[in-house]
Formats: C-alpha cells, sequence, structure tokens
C-alpha cells in the first residue's frame, strides 16, 4: 500500500468515527453528510501531499485555505470546512 493509501485509510477510519459520534448527539443526516464531505475532500489534499492527519499544523491549514480559495469555495463553505476540522482534529 502506498503512503497516500495509507493516509486516506487512517483518514476513512477517523471519518467514520467521526460521523458516529454525530449519530449519538442527533446531528441531522444533512450536516453528517456535509461533515463527511468536508473532511473527505480534505484528507485527499493531505494524502495528494503525503500529509497525515495527526502531522497537521497551522501551514498545512494555511494551505489547504489556499486549495479552498482556488477553488472558488465561498466563505459559508469555508465556516463549514473548518467546524469540522476543528472537531475530528481536536477530539483525536
Amino acid at each position: 500500500m502506498s503512503k497516500a493509501q495509507d493516509i486516506l485509510e487512517e483518514a476513512k477510519e477517523l471519518i467514520e468515527e467521526f460521523c458516529e459520534d454525530c449519530r449519538l448527539r442527533n446531528m441531522t443526516d444533512e450536516s453528517i453528510r456535509r461533515y463527511k464531505s468536508c473532511l473527505q475532500i480534505f484528507a485527499k489534499f493531505l494524502a495528494d501531499r503525503g500529509v497525515r492527519i495527526v502531522d497537521v499544523d497551522k501551514k498545512v491549514f494555511k494551505a489547504f485555505l489556499s486549495f479552498l480559495r482556488q477553488r472558488g469555495v465561498k466563505y459559508k463553505t469555508l465556516e463549514n470546512y473548518f467546524s469540522a476540522l476543528f472537531i475530528i482534529l481536536y477530539s483525536m
């Protein structure tokens, strides 16, 4: 398995745990879907750069923000991304 595949597999497990926690907190299916989508995009971003989720730092966040802006992501969507990322990264 390649490093990128390892990173994606590790992220997939964390995302599934996060979604289960969201269900336990009675979040709506739509909220969970949005968070999951954000986290999957972040995981792909990390894998493409060879960065494990446990190694994310301020520099990685800034690069991800730049990546999202280049894709034309709106401000409200950015808030959703960072809300999801904050929850999952600080619950580890």
